[in-house]
């Protein structure tokens, strides 16, 4: 029996990071080496990034969710903190609840396994070490009512000469969010195509079609939109496992950050409220924007 809607009142949700506040603390050798964990860290960090990739692993809902609503994710849990008796796969390396309002919508929750491809401009075809399908198809024969397998990848920079012109739009407008085109770039399109050489290998090998599919490029600069596939409804999902997830959040809320959907009003000057928004990260500024191409912050101008 699938279950549709299993959703749990929340007792002490995790308090929303806000701009400027710390979040964690890493070892750095871990970033630079681009260890899996820290992709999976800076994935959850760039929560813009993350917005689009939760939105192409979980499309129907990410764009249905409602205002005041946000998600509740955990990064790269044990296994049997959760389920003693289960020792593979090891980790959930992302578990993700969504909420509205107060409720958490355990029905709605997805876990996500991780992989790194760390790429060069001379070997572009790098893949990882494993692809992760059988830890992504463990998630789903363990309950989680969705289940998906995201490969993050990391390069260096392209020469160069391998640079290529593209058109730079530029904001003229912010309340009414048009943009005009400025004038010419010249862009490193290389994570454009691992993102699409990635993909391309995940759809080929994937054979379970209930899992949600992701290539999403990691950079230092602008955002890079991800592709993907959505996951489908697990129909092994039962009500005895959703309570078990909705128990384990409410003992262990503080393993989760709290990442609303929608920027959250200033409340610090009731006068200006309707006006303003704080700097609080959300999952996205937009709720439809166009998909598959490039935020450009740092290109070099084309001379």
């Amino acid at each position: 029996m699938v279950v549709r809607d299993y959703r749990i009142l929340m007792k002490q949700p995790p308090p929303i990071i806000n701009s400027g506040e710390p979040m964690l603390a890493l070892n750095r050798k871990m970033f630079e080496t681009h260890h899996e964990f820290a992709l999976g860290v800076q994935l959850v960090l760039k929560r813009e990034l993350f917005g689009r990739c939760y939105q192409a692993l979980l499309t129907d809902y990410f764009d249905s969710m409602p205002k005041n609503s946000g998600a509740m994710i955990s990064i790269f849990l044990p296994m049997q903190s959760l389920m003693p008796s289960v020792s593979f796969p090891g980790d959930i390396d992302l578990l993700i609840i969504p909420y509205e309002g107060n409720h958490l919508i355990v029905s709605e929750a997805m876990a996500v396994e991780l992989k790194a491809v760390r790429a060069k401009f001379s070997n572009q075809g790098k893949s990882p070490n494993e692809f992760g399908f059988s830890q992504a198809e463990a998630l789903l024969k363990l309950g989680f009512p969705y289940a998906g397998l995201a490969h993050l990848i990391v390069s260096d920079q392209s020469p160069v000469e391998f640079h290529q012109k593209m058109k730079v739009a530029t904001i003229i407008d912010e309340v009414r969010q048009t943009a005009e085109l400025t004038g010419d770039a010249l862009v490193d399109i290389m994570p454009m195509h691992l993102m699409e050489r990635s993909f391309g290998r995940l759809m080929a090998n994937c054979k379970n079609q209930k899992l949600g599919l992701l290539a999403s490029y990691i950079g230092d600069e602008g955002l890079w939109f991800p592709v993907g596939r959505s996951a489908s409804r697990n129909p092994k999902t039962d009500n005895n496992f959703l309570q078990l997830l909705g128990e384990y959040f409410q003992s262990n809320s503080h393993r989760f950050i709290n990442i609303p959907r929608y920027p959250r009003p200033n409340t610090s000057n009731p006068q200006t409220h309707e006006n303003k928004t704080s700097h609080t990260y959300s999952l996205s500024r937009l709720h439809k924007e166009v998909s598959s191409i490039f935020v450009l912050k740092h290109a070099s101008p084309k001379s």
